[in-house]
């Protein structure tokens, strides 16, 4: 939906005073989006409303408490043409979910990932040579929203999808 759920899990939280998610339009020059306070929970999340059409780089800026700063590594989200050209139906969906491709992506290899809103992979599909259409089986999931990743040598794209049940 024009929007970008940033999720990260912490495995240790020890002397953090911060996270601050960091923008970067073209990859090297990065500016702060939000910043989140340290509260010894596991899962953080920030929504950036605003991203740009193409490649959007993100970077986790971790803040000690002492001032130590170090960096996550850097994740990108495209929104370019081929994002609005992949296609998802039925939305929503209780059974299974078919993703119709471009002509671009066919025969390339592929990872196809089902992510809860709280980051969790709750799905995952190798894919050696895409076809045209493929097909995700929702079935053993919750009812809820999920983010449908597709990930080629050259291309990220998320769809939202919905489960009902």
């Amino acid at each position: 939906n024009g929007t970008v759920v940033l999720n990260w899990v912490v495995a240790t939280e020890t002397n953090v005073s911060n996270y601050e998610v960091e923008y970067s339009a073209n990859g090297i020059n990065y500016n702060s989006i939000g910043t989140k306070t340290a509260t010894g929970s596991r899962n953080y999340s920030l929504l950036h409303s605003s991203p740009k059409q193409g490649l959007n780089y993100y970077r986790l800026k971790v803040i000690d408490r002492d001032g130590k700063i170090s960096y996550s590594e850097v994740r990108k989200v495209n929104f370019g043409a081929t994002a609005g050209t992949v296609s998802i139906y039925p939305n929503p969906t209780s059974d299974a979910v078919n993703i119709t491709v471009t002509n671009g992506m066919i025969n390339k290899a592929a990872t196809i990932t089902v992510i809860a809103m709280d980051g969790r992979v709750v799905a995952s599909k190798q894919v050696a040579a895409v076809s045209q259409t493929e097909v995700i089986d929702v079935r053993k999931l919750a009812s809820g929203k999920y983010v449908l990743r597709i990930v080629t040598d050259a291309d990220v794209i998320n769809k939202q999808v919905e489960v009902i049940r």
